[in-house]
C-alpha cells in the first residue's frame, strides 16, 4: 500500500477494446453555391447565391488579410456536428486509495481565466492617448436570408473606396434536418490606385517625407497619360507642396513626394491625396487615399499639485504656472472644509498612472472601493464596479498555482517562494479584495480563500528577520479581516518581534497586531497595543516599496478609524505628502485610505476666487466647491470671511496634461540614450530602411539599490521597434511609441538594448528619456531632447 501523502504521481494500465464505425451524412447536407466577378473595380461586389434546399442563408465577406492573421477557414458544419468523438469511458475502481490524495494533484492544476499566459491586459494603461485613426476593417455581413430551394438571390456590398486587395466570401445555410457552406474569392483592383505612406507618429515641429505611389490601370489610357495630384492636411501639418502632375503610363506607376511639417495641434491628424488620370481618348480615372498619424508631445503625462489650508481672510497661490498644451489638460481649484478634499489630485494621479504591476492594478482601484459613490471626488457605483471589476479580471490571470500574486505576471507552474515582497504583495491584493467584497463587489470567493490559504501557510512559519516580522504582520492582519482566529500567528510574530525588533510596538506592524486583536474582541490587549504608534517625521521618508512614514501613517489612521472608532485627524505626513506633488502608486493609494471619509460632510464653503484679478464661478459637489482655472493663469487668490486658525478650510489646486517643454535633470539616478549603426559607430541620422540599436544606460548615482525602476523611452518618429529589449530587467514593454522597462539599479552602470527599424525620411525630435524609482520619485532622472535625421539616400 503507498503512503497516502505521498507527492509521487503514477498511471494506472487498462486495457480497452474499440470498434470504428462511419457515419453517411449526404441527408444532411445542403448545396450552396456563390457566384461572384473574378475582379471588381468599381468597389461594389455583387454576389449571386443558390442552394438545393429551402434554408436560413448568410453571407460573410472579409479582407483575406484578416483571415490570414485569424488562421480563419471555411466553416464545416458537418465536420462539427459529425466529428469524430473520442472513446468515453467511465471507470469505477478503488485504486485510488493507493494513489496520492486529488488534493495533491490539484495543487499542480491551473485554474481558468488564462492563468499562466503573457498578461496581455497589462499594457493597456501605457496606450498612446493620441492614437491615429486606423480605417475601419472590411468585413461585411448579409443578415440572414431566406432561401429557397433552387431559386437564386443576389445582394451587393459597397467596398470602401481606400481597400485593393483580396476579399474572401463565405456562406453558411441551415434548415431543421440539415447545413451547408461554401466560399469563393474575389480581387478587387481600382483602375487608379495610391499608396501613401507616411510615419506612424510625429511630434510638433517634426518634419517627415511622405511618399505616393500612384499606379495607373485606366484601359486605353495611353503612354503619355497624367495624374492631377492635390493634397490637403489636418489643422496642425502644412505641406511643401499641395498640387503637382507627374506622368504615369498605362500599366505603370510614379511616385508623388513632398515633405510636411508639424504643428503644436496634438492628436490624430490626416494627410488625404486625390488623384486624377488622364490619358487619351478622354480615357480618365480617379482615386483618393488618406493616412493617419499620431501627433504626440514629447513628453508625459503629469501631474503638478499645489495644495494647502486656508487659516485667515484672505490666501494667496502663486508660482504654479506650467505651460501644457491643451489637449488632454486640466487646472482645477479644489476648496473643501474636509481634508477629502486632498484626494482628489492623488485619485486622479491614479487614474493617469501608466504602469501595470500588481500592486500598481490594486493602487488603482482601491480609491474606487473606499469611496464608490462620493460626489466630493466625483465618484459614482456604476463607474466603481466597473474599474473594480477590470482590476479583479486582470489579478485572476496573475495568481500563481499555491494563491500567491507576484508584482508581475509569471508563466511558471512552479509554486511561488514565500518572499516577504512576494507576501506583502499578496496580502495587498487581499486586502484590496476583502474591501471589495465588504463593499458589496462581486469578489471570486475561490481566487480570495487561495490568497488567504498562501498568507496562512506564511504566517505560520517561523519568522527569520524583520522583513519576514513585517510580512507576517500584514499577513495576520489580512487573514484576520477573513474571520480567521489568529491568536497562534500573533504568538509567533510577538515571539520573534520582542527579541529582535525594537519598539516595533511603534511601528505600523504593531498597529496591523492591534487591529487582528480588535477584530477577535480582545479590546484590552488591542487597545494598549494600538495607543503605541508613532510617526516618525512629517516629511516623505522611504524604506522599501511598502514601507514608507506616509504610507503608514495612513494605514494606522484607517485602522483607528475603522477599527476603534477614533476620530482620528488626518496625518500631517500625508498632507505634506499631498503638498509635495511627488506621488507613487502605493503611497497614494494608502494615502486615500486617511483622507477619504474623514470627517463629516457639511456644507460648501463661502469663498470668492480669482485668477490674475478675474473672478471665477465654481460648482459645488457635496461640500467642495471646484474652480476652472485658465491656462495662462499665473496668480490665484481666495477671500474667505469666515476664515481663521480655528476654522479653517483645505484647498488643492491640480493641474494635469503634457508639458510643452521638457527640463533635462538628474535626482539619485543618471540614464541616458544613444544610437548606433550596424558598425557600432554612434549615431544621429540614418538612411530610411536602416536597422538601428537602441542602448540605454542608467545606474544609481548613490551608495544604495535603487529597487523598482521605471525607465520610459518614447521613440523618435519613424522608428519601429524589432524584436525584444535586452539587458538585467524585471520587466519590459514595447508599445507602438515608447519602450518601457522595469528595473533595479545600483552604482554599476546597467545597459539595455532593442533594435529598431527606419521607416520614414525626416528631422526627428528624440524625446527624453525618462527614470523614476516607482516608490520613491523624487528619485528619477530626465535625459536631454535631441534630434535624428533620416534621408533617402543610399546606405
Amino acid at each position: 500500500m503507498r503512503n497516502i501523502t505521498s507527492r509521487d504521481i503514477f498511471t494506472t494500465p487498462y486495457a480497452y477494446a474499440v470498434a470504428p464505425f462511419s457515419v453517411k451524412n449526404d441527408a444532411r447536407k445542403i448545396g450552396v453555391k456563390l457566384t461572384t466577378p473574378d475582379i471588381v473595380r468599381d468597389h461594389k461586389l455583387p454576389i449571386k447565391y443558390e442552394s438545393n434546399r429551402d434554408a436560413r442563408l448568410m453571407i460573410f465577406a472579409i479582407n483575406t488579410g484578416i483571415l490570414q492573421v485569424a488562421k480563419y477557414d471555411l466553416p464545416r458544419p458537418l465536420a462539427y456536428f459529425f466529428k469524430k468523438a473520442a472513446l468515453q469511458v467511465s471507470t469505477y475502481q478503488t485504486l485510488s486509495l493507493l494513489l496520492p490524495e486529488y488534493k495533491i494533484l490539484r495543487e499542480f492544476a491551473k485554474t481558468g481565466g488564462g492563468d499562466f499566459e503573457p498578461d496581455i491586459d497589462a499594457g493597456m494603461t501605457l496606450s498612446n492617448p493620441f492614437g491615429r485613426r486606423t480605417l475601419p476593417p472590411v468585413a461585411f455581413y448579409s443578415g440572414i436570408i431566406d432561401a429557397q430551394a433552387g431559386k437564386s438571390g443576389e445582394i451587393t456590398f459597397d467596398l470602401p473606396e481606400y481597400f485593393n486587395g483580396a476579399v474572401r466570401v463565405f456562406a453558411v445555410a441551415a434548415n431543421n434536418t440539415a447545413v451547408g457552406s461554401a466560399d469563393t474569392s474575389v480581387r478587387v483592383q481600382s483602375p487608379v490606385m495610391i499608396t501613401l505612406s507616411a510615419p506612424l507618429m510625429a511630434a510638433p515641429n517634426d518634419t517627415f517625407d511622405i511618399g505616393a505611389v500612384v499606379s495607373n490601370q485606366v484601359a486605353h489610357s495611353g503612354a503619355a497619360a497624367t495624374a492631377d495630384i492635390s493634397l490637403s492636411t489636418s489643422d496642425g501639418l502644412t505641406a511643401a507642396v499641395v498640387a503637382g502632375k507627374i506622368a504615369v503610363p498605362e500599366n505603370n506607376e510614379n511616385v508623388f513626394t513632398t515633405s510636411v511639417r508639424v504643428g503644436d495641434v496634438l492628436g490624430n491628424a490626416d494627410i488625404k491625396l486625390n488623384a486624377t488620370i488622364t490619358g487619351a481618348d478622354n480615357a480618365s480615372g480617379a482615386a483618393s487615399a488618406t493616412v493617419a498619424l499620431s501627433v504626440r508631445p514629447i513628453t508625459t503625462f503629469e501631474t503638478r499639485v499645489h495644495s494647502g489650508t486656508i487659516n485667515a481672510h484672505t490666501a494667496k497661490i502663486r508660482g504654479f504656472h506650467i505651460d501644457m498644451y491643451p489637449e488632454f489638460s486640466a487646472h482645477t481649484l479644489y476648496v473643501s472644509p474636509r481634508a477629502t478634499v486632498l484626494a482628489h489630485p492623488l485619485v486622479q494621479y491614479l487614474a493617469h498612472y501608466e504602469f501595470p504591476c500588481t500592486e500598481q492594478l490594486v493602487s488603482r482601484a482601491l480609491p474606487y472601493v473606499i469611496a464608490p459613490n462620493d460626489d466630493t471626488l466625483g465618484t459614482n457605483f456604476d463607474e466603481s464596479s466597473a474599474q473594480i471589476a477590470d482590476t479583479i479580471r486582470q489579478l485572476q490571470s496573475r495568481q500563481n498555482v499555491n494563491g500567491a500574486f507576484e508584482l508581475w505576471a509569471t508563466t511558471d507552474n512552479f509554486p511561488t517562494p514565500a518572499s516577504p515582497t512576494t507576501v506583502q504583495t499578496t496580502a495587498y491584493v487581499a486586502q484590496f479584495l476583502t474591501l471589495a467584497r465588504d463593499a458589496g463587489f462581486n469578489v471570486p470567493k475561490d481566487m480570495l480563500g487561495r490568497a488567504i490559504g498562501f498568507l496562512r501557510d506564511f504566517a505560520g512559519t517561523p519568522i527569520e528577520n524583520a522583513d519576514d516580522a513585517a510580512a507576517a504582520a500584514h499577513a495576520i492582519f489580512v487573514i484576520t479581516q477573513n474571520d480567521y482566529i489568529t491568536t497562534n500567528y500573533i504568538n509567533l510574530f510577538q515571539e520573534y518581534a520582542d527579541k529582535n525588533i525594537k519598539n516595533w510596538q511603534r511601528t505600523i506592524s504593531g498597529a496591523y497586531i492591534a487591529a487582528a486583536y480588535k477584530m477577535m474582541k480582545q479590546d484590552d490587549a488591542a487597545d494598549k497595543l494600538i495607543a503605541q504608534y508613532r510617526t516618525t517625521s512629517s516629511k516623505f521618508e522611504y524604506v522599501s516599496m511598502y514601507d514608507n512614514n506616509v504610507a503608514n501613517d495612513a494605514m494606522y489612521n484607517f485602522i483607528n478609524r475603522r477599527y476603534f472608532d477614533a476620530a482620528a485627524a488626518t496625518p500631517d505626513s500625508v498632507v505634506n505628502y499631498v503638498a509635495t506633488g511627488d506621488y507613487s502608486s502605493y503611497t497614494s493609494a494608502m494615502a486615500t485610505l486617511a483622507l477619504i471619509g474623514g470627517g463629516a460632510a457639511t456644507d460648501a464653503p463661502a469663498v470668492t476666487i480669482s485668477a490674475n484679478d478675474a473672478t471665477i464661478t465654481g460648482t459645488t459637489s457635496g461640500d467642495t466647491l471646484g474652480f476652472d482655472i485658465p491656462a495662462d493663469a499665473t496668480a490665484i487668490d481666495i477671500k474667505c470671511e469666515k476664515c481663521d486658525r480655528t476654522n479653517g478650510l483645505y484647498y488643492a489646486l491640480v493641474q494635469t496634461g503634457y508639458p510643452r517643454v521638457a527640463s533635462e535633470s538628474s535626482n539619485g539616478i543618471s540614464v541616458s540614450r544613444e544610437y548606433y549603426n550596424e558598425n557600432g559607430e554612434r549615431i544621429t541620422s540614418a538612411n530610411i530602411g536602416d536597422r538601428i540599436t537602441v542602448r540605454i544606460f542608467a545606474r544609481a548615482r548613490g551608495g544604495d539599490v535603487i529597487p523598482s525602476v521605471a525607465i520610459t523611452d518614447l521613440l523618435p518618429a519613424g522608428f519601429s521597434v524589432d524584436g525584444a529589449v535586452t539587458g538585467n530587467q524585471n520587466f519590459a514593454q514595447i508599445r507602438e511609441d515608447r519602450v518601457v522597462i522595469f528595473t533595479d539599479l545600483t552604482r554599476a552602470s546597467a545597459t539595455f538594448e532593442y533594435t529598431a527599424d527606419v521607416t520614414a525620411a525626416g528631422t526627428f525630435a528624440t524625446p527624453p528619456i525618462h527614470a523614476e524609482s516607482m516608490y520613491n520619485p523624487s528619485v528619477n532622472a530626465t535625459g536631454a531632447v535631441g534630434t535624428f535625421t533620416v534621408s533617402n539616400g543610399e546606405k
